[in-house]
Order: C-alpha cells, then sequence, then structure tokens
C-alpha cells in the first residue's frame, strides 16, 4: 500500500472479525476460457452463470443478490504456450487468455477468500469530482458504511485515481469511495472498523487506509 498516495490497490486481506485465527483460506472457482475483462488481485468477484466476474462498481452492489463472493487472489489455468511447464499462475487474469483444454477441464481457477468475518485493508479515494481533502476518512466516521469504486474523475483530484488494474504487479485499483460515506447502511456493502495502523496514516489525511467488513445488515458473502 502506497499510504497518503493516491495509488490503491483494492481489498488486501488484513484479518477477520471473529476469535478464530485468520489463515486467508481460499476457495476456486472457475474463470471461463477467454473471458474478455482482466480480474486483478484484490477485485470483488461475482459468480454468473457458473463463472467468476469482477464488481469494480460498488455502487452497483445494494441488495443480497448482488454482493461479491469474495476477494480474488490470483488464478492459475493450462497455457497452450509449450514453453510454460505445468500451470501458468498469475495474480490476475488478463483478458481473453485462452486456457488450453486438458482432462476434461477447459476453465481457469482462481482463488477467492469468502470468509463472511474477513476484514480488508483499502485505500480512501473518491469518484467525485472534488479536490484531494475530500478523499478521506475523518475519525468520527468510523463505524459509517459506504461501498467502493475505480472510477477516475477529471482534473478536480490530483493525482486522479489510475481506473484500472495494474498489470505490472496484478493489484486491483479500487479504492472506497469517500463520497458514499453514511450513517445509513441501506444499500452500502462496507462498513468502516478503523484505520490501518501504520506509521503515518493519520484519520482526515488525503488518500488514508481503513480497514473494512461486509456491512452485516444487507449479507455477508458466502454466508
Amino acid at each position: 500500500m502506497s499510504y497518503g498516495q493516491n495509488a490503491p490497490q483494492g481489498f488486501q486481506s488484513q484479518g477477520t472479525q471473529t476469535a478464530a485465527t485468520f489463515t486467508g483460506q481460499t476457495q476456486m472457482y472457475a474463470i471461463k476460457s477467454g473471458y474478455a475483462t482482466s480480474i486483478f488481485t484484490g477485485d470483488p468477484v461475482v459468480m454468473d452463470a457458473g463463472y467468476l466476474k469482477p464488481v469494480t462498481d460498488g455502487t452497483t452492489v445494494k441488495l443480497l443478490s448482488a454482493m461479491p463472493l469474495g476477494i480474488f487472489q490470483g488464478c492459475q489455468w493450462n497455457s497452450p504456450d509449450t514453453n510454460i511447464q505445468g500451470l501458468a499462475k498469475s495474480p490476475y487474469w488478463s483478458a481473453n487468455t485462452v486456457v488450453q483444454p486438458f482432462g476434461g477441464i477447459d476453465s481457469a481457477y482462481a482463488w477467492v477468500i469468502t470468509d463472511p468475518n474477513a476484514t480488508w485493508n483499502i485505500q480512501v479515494s473518491t469518484s467525485a469530482g472534488a479536490t484531494a481533502d475530500t478523499a478521506t476518512v475523518k475519525a468520527d466516521q468510523i463505524g459509517l458504511y459506504a461501498t467502493w469504486g475505480i472510477k477516475q474523475t477529471g482534473n478536480t483530484l490530483v493525482p486522479k485515481n489510475p481506473g484500472v488494474g495494474n498489470t505490472a504487479t496484478g493489484q486491483s485499483g479500487v479504492y472506497l469511495d469517500a463520497s458514499t460515506i453514511n450513517a445509513n447502511p441501506v444499500g452500502l456493502p462496507l462498513v468502516i472498523l478503523g484505520f490501518t495502523l501504520i506509521p503515518g496514516n493519520k484519520p482526515g489525511m488525503p488518500f488514508c487506509n481503513v480497514i473494512v467488513g461486509w456491512n452485516p445488515k444487507i449479507v455477508k458473502p458466502s454466508a
């Protein structure tokens, strides 16, 4: 994470809200061969007709039926490239990747953290046409609700949101959207639990990082 800089990396695994030890355990789900949208580590994902797809616009997640399955953590597939020994692995799914069928398997498979009690470290930014001082969470906003976004804004926010995942690192470009923070939990899938405990990360600073969980007043993923 680039604390205090506008360099979001999506949902970064932090821990759990339960007394149990968090192991970051993942489940595997299929990605359709040739799927034309990239999926990055830290992207929320849902199932669609048996295959994963990313949900980078959190404003579409208002109801139980739209809540994410979990958070994408990379993928593997059988590549047609003869120079690759064994399964190809990557922190992100590159759009239009073709899977070589093998042993009756013709899909890629992704690792997804589906723990409904998981907590996440996420950078704050804003999708609004506003200045950097609004791209933050204040101390009195802990316990409020919000959603995420990836939208790149106009010229007011400096620096701009990247608007896409990073193909060099495989990391998501998703951020907590400060313009959506509200005391009313309706239609907002995240609850803000606190600030990420790292030197220099301060409440109210532009592009700070916070810890979030799934809003239990909507639904918990995989619950």
